[in-house]
């Protein structure tokens, strides 16, 4: 399959290729619970994921009110991705973009889950601030024209 034909990001995308993509945007978060231990996460992966997860987190600005990268221990090792201030209405769909995010950066070890608290991060958390910006206020106008000496 041909990518984005006549640009400079085109490509042939082979039958292997193209399998793993449809698996990786056909999957969806499985919901469930576990009893974990909430840590700071590690550095490394920390330090990997934040400017991408800091770009696909800031298109949900007004959706939710922040999240915290975590290091979970307890039913599993790994890493948590918790979103806070989401609709519950809205967060299988939040879910899900995260998930495909996550599916094209390189794999951490023991993984990245994502889920919905509004309880507070622990000590070390990586933390993304999702508040809209500050409006910008306009210059001020001339009340008429320059005068000229």
């Amino acid at each position: 399959m041909l990518v984005n034909p006549g640009h400079p990001s085109e490509m042939l995308l082979d039958s292997g290729m193209l399998d793993w993509l449809t698996g990786a945007l056909d999957a969806a978060p499985q919901e469930g619970q576990a009893r974990l231990r909430l840590t700071a996460p590690d550095p490394q992966v920390a330090q990997a994921l934040a400017d991408p997860l800091a770009e696909r987190l800031a298109d949900l600005r007004g959706l939710v009110a922040g999240a915290a990268l975590v290091g979970a221990s307890g039913d599993g090792a790994g890493h948590l991705l918790v979103i806070t201030g989401a609709p519950v209405d809205r967060q299988p769909a939040i879910a899900k973009a995260l998930a495909e995010a996550l599916a094209f950066l390189p794999a951490q070890p023991g993984g990245v889950d994502i889920s919905f608290s509004d309880a507070p991060p622990p000590a070390g958390a990586l933390l993304f601030d999702l508040t809209p910006p500050a409006p910008e206020e306009p210059a001020p106008r001339p009340k008429g024209p320059p005068i000229l000496r």
